[in-house]
């Protein structure tokens, strides 16, 4: 495959791509506090940094594992009795409404949950000392909507505020995690394939993909290294429809999907994708994305 570096398994899994068996080790260990550890995202990043970290999460709604922590993130109290009793070395804050189709008639508890939260817990690092990563969004280059304006106004607080922080902005989201409850693109993707049932995906919108776990990698090779304070742009910066992602990827299974131009507008991202290559990160081309993504679907 021409691949440096393979995706990071998830806890419990061995991955088998081509000949290759696929492990990694890190050799420092941290104690890690992952807000929205029931989340897609956050799911996976679970499962990947317990590898090697002493790992803790929290729930808002959907417990996916017995010793995640009930929390509402809007409750300053509540988090405040989390961090003094668990003393974290890092905070990863993974929970917030992911699109900017949930603050419609609802801008109240969205800017609590997208905006306020971000800044109880940059302010509480402040006093107990923990390094803060956050799962931001490329959304936060447009301040035409408010999640934009709410990931954009939470990245500059922590870059104000924060003594050590890791901001990471993914696009639009691939690859398994624990939690596939929900309608995300690559959710979809699997229950088609699982369910082998006819599916309509949009072709007119065009974004340049994230593998999640990228995502792991790049926190991963922070903490390693100890190099703080990055803004990380992370995607494949390949132009794709949700259609087309799709159809490349259920192919491999035997199946179609149809075409359906939703007439959705789409600015793409005006970058060579240079934090790709500086953290030396894999897949790093769409069709090793292909390759894995299909492969992690069949464990």
């Amino acid at each position: 495959m021409g691949l440096k570096k393979l995706f990071m398994p998830m806890a419990g899994f061995r991955y088998r791509v081509g000949a290759l068996n696929i492990w990694r080790c890190y050799n420092v260990n941290m104690k890690i506090l992952l807000i929205g550890a029931s989340s897609y995202v956050g799911g996976r990043l679970f499962a990947d940094l317990s590898k090697q970290h002493s790992m803790l999460g929290t729930y808002f709604q959907h417990p996916k594992n017995a010793d995640f922590l009930s929390l509402d993130i809007t409750d300053q109290k509540a988090i405040t009795e989390i961090v003094v009793q668990q003393k974290p070395d890092i905070i990863i804050h993974a929970a917030n409404y992911a699109s900017r189709k949930d603050s419609v008639n609802n801008e109240t508890r969205f800017a609590k949950i997208n905006w306020e939260a971000t800044k109880i817990l940059v302010d509480l690092s402040k006093q107990y000392h923990y390094k803060f990563i956050f799962i931001s969004s490329q959304a936060a280059k447009f301040l035409d909507t408010m999640y934009g304006r709410c990931k954009h106004d939470s990245e500059e607080y922590i870059k104000k505020n924060c003594s050590e922080y890791l901001i990471i902005r993914p696009s639009v989201v691939y690859g398994m995690s624990p939690n596939l409850n929900g309608d995300k693109p690559f959710i979809k993707i699997v229950s088609t394939i699982r369910e082998k049932l006819p599916q309509k995906v949009d072709s007119s919108w065009l974004f340049q993909p994230t593998y999640i776990g990228h995502i792991s990698q790049v926190i991963s090779q922070t903490i390693e290294k100890n190099i703080w304070n990055k803004t990380v742009n992370l995607f494949i910066n390949t132009p794709v429809s949700q259609f087309s992602i799709a159809r490349d990827i259920v192919r491999h299974f035997g199946l179609e999907v149809a075409a359906e131009d939703l007439g959705k507008s789409s600015t793409l991202v005006v970058d060579n994708a240079v934090d790709l290559a500086n953290y030396d990160l894999s897949p790093n081309s769409y069709a090793d994305l292909i390759e894995i993504l299909v492969a992690e679907i069949k464990v």
